[in-house]
């Protein structure tokens, strides 16, 4: 038996379009079979970026940069920022136990590596602060734009950020030392209560320090609302409440002698035994032929220096009669 195929263009053009038509479905079918199903996608809660323009101090920056922290800051016990910036390259500053004037008394001053608290600037959040230093040739310090840190509670620090140099092309010559940015403390809610107490060995110099913090969201959480007091009060303490302080220990010049009755005719009857010197074994200087060459210390320390316009037992220089300094001083 025969049989026939019509090859006619008509005939041909169906037999093709019977052929797609079925390795179509064929396929159609496979990648049904292969695809798994679709899950509705969860709505997005929050987009996280992440990358290496984000700013991380001390890591991205070309200058040293280091970054005192809360834990540091309530770890250390201390009661305002200028104290929690005792650290490795900080010099003493203008603080209520260093330099001070009438012009300014009670203000913390920072000092990056001893080139003048008018060469540190101190932002807030980044940005600049009024500054605390009197407007005055008397002030606490050198004319300058500083910032008196007891102004920012502790309890509203988050943390500080010390940029070493490098700070000048963008704030000027105020930040030629650094820059100390301190970071507070955002979006808190709740309330917290702080505290601390304490003393010295001696038993004086009590501080009391006690504060809280209140804060909250509104507006959908697009504002905060927070609220900071803070109370801290130091006794102070006399230098002559300690034995050091009560010995009066300074360092003065080491006089020097031409001849044997070279000092006994200036002033009668000083010796370097009587003099109120630490140690007597060390001899007057010899003004001839040079003190800088007779081997002899130039300047000695003494105990029990006092104010040599007052005689003992606090009266004032008489207006007549010899001045004796070894009988102005105050023996221990």
């Amino acid at each position: 038996m025969k049989t026939r195929f019509d090859k006619t263009p008509t005939a041909i053009a169906a037999a093709s379009l019977m052929a797609f038509t079925v390795l179509g479905a064929q396929a159609q079918q496979t990648t049904k079979a292969a695809d798994p199903p679709v899950e509705e996608a969860a709505p997005l809660q929050r987009v996280t970026v992440t990358g290496s323009r984000v700013y991380r101090a001390g890591f991205d920056t070309l200058e040293p940069a280091t970054v005192v922290n809360r834990a540091s800051i309530e770890a250390s016990g201390v009661t305002n920022i200028a104290d929690a910036l005792r650290i490795p390259g900080f010099a003493a500053g203008v603080t209520p136990e260093a330099n001070q004037s009438s012009f300014g008394v009670g203000v913390n001053f920072v000092n990056r590596f001893g080139l003048g608290s008018n060469r540190t600037l101190s932002l807030i959040n980044g940005r600049r602060v009024v500054s605390s230093n009197t407007p005055s040739i008397f002030g606490p310090a050198n004319p300058g734009g500083q910032v008196d840190l007891n102004i920012i509670p502790t309890n509203m620090v988050e943390r500080v950020e010390n940029l070493a140099i490098g700070g000048a092309p963008t704030y000027g010559s105020d930040a030629i030392a650094g820059v100390v940015n301190i970071i507070t403390r955002r979006n808190f809610e709740g309330f917290e209560v702080n505290g601390t107490y304490g003393i010295t060995k001696e038993g004086d110099g009590k501080r009391t320090n006690y504060g809280g913090l209140w804060g909250t969201n509104f507006a959908d959480g697009r504002a905060n609302l927070t609220l900071s007091y803070v109370y801290d009060n130091q006794d102070g303490v006399l230098a002559s409440q300690r034995d050091l302080g009560q010995r009066a220990i300074a360092l003065r010049t080491n006089p020097c002698v031409t001849g044997p009755s070279s000092i006994a005719t200036t002033q009668p009857g000083r010796t370097p035994q009587n003099d109120g010197r630490i140690n007597p074994n060390s001899p007057f200087q010899t003004c001839i032929p040079t003190a800088a060459t007779d081997g002899l210390p130039n300047s000695v320390y003494i105990q029990n220096d006092r104010n040599f316009t007052m005689t003992p037992n606090g009266l004032l220089f008489p207006a007549t009669g010899a001045f004796n300094l070894a009988d102005n001083r105050l023996r221990g």
